[in-house]
């Protein structure tokens, strides 16, 4: 009988074990909150099903987990991937065009299409300055393509924009004539989190060409102007 009993008690005790083995995941929510429990599963509609316990098994919508920590991780924590896809997307950026003699001032919205975590193209325009200066504005109009490197809410990214630079003469600077030329702009990036909006800094080049015209009282001139520029911003994703 006393055998009987310390058997039983053996058993219970490694069942008891055992459970508390499977449920030490923990789930930190944006309020605050933490949970322990087991990571069910999370799906591509940004769902996590957690386990308290045996019998109830709880439903959090992807946009209020902040991230799951898993006991039989590799690593000590694991952020709850965010990022959406496919969707469409407006994106907005500002950088400083910036060279040793001079700097300028750019402002572009585009808006495309996210087809998966890693890929997404588009087309935008804007307003460039390289001088700060009035009679100087570029207008590009072009197409994007971005490519994310990992599948993780924060990752580096690389994109390129190429397009036509068009511009109108500036006739209070004297400018009886002015042309664009292509645009060539390709940065490399990091995004900073995965949810809408998201933020993301970069750095790169930007290649853009002018011609002008300008007439005055005593004489005409022209000028070619080849524009090499480091690119380096902030933008906004929604």
């Amino acid at each position: 009988m006393h055998k009987n009993i310390t058997l039983l008690f053996a058993i219970m005790t490694l069942v008891a074990n055992a459970q508390d083995e499977s449920f030490k995941d923990k789930i930190y929510l944006n309020n605050g909150s933490v949970l322990n429990g087991k990571l069910i599963k999370y799906n591509m509609a940004d769902t996590v099903y957690f386990a308290i316990s045996d019998i109830e098994i709880m439903r959090f919508p992807g946009n209020i987990v902040k991230k799951v920590k898993m006991s039989s991780s590799s690593t000590s924590e694991e952020e709850f991937f965010k990022f959406r896809y496919p969707t469409w997307y407006i994106r907005t950026q500002v950088s400083m065009l910036y060279s040793k003699s001079n700097q300028g001032m750019s402002l572009t919205v585009s808006g495309g299409y996210q087809f998966n975590y890693w890929l997404a193209a588009g087309i935008g325009a804007g307003i460039d300055n390289y001088y700060t200066a009035e009679g100087q504005n570029i207008y590009p109009v072009f197409g994007e393509i971005r490519a994310s490197l990992f599948k993780k809410n924060k990752t580096p990214y690389f994109a390129m924009r190429t397009g036509y630079g068009f511009i109108s003469p500036d006739e209070k600077s004297g400018q009886s004539y002015a042309k664009g030329s292509f645009l060539f702009n390709p940065v490399f990036g990091y995004r900073m989190g995965g949810g809408r909006p998201n933020i993301d800094l970069f750095a790169g080049a930007r290649f853009q060409s002018a011609r002008y015209t300008t007439n005055d009282s005593w004489s005409t001139s022209q000028k070619n102007i080849d524009f090499r520029r480091y690119d380096i911003g902030l933008g906004m994703n929604f």
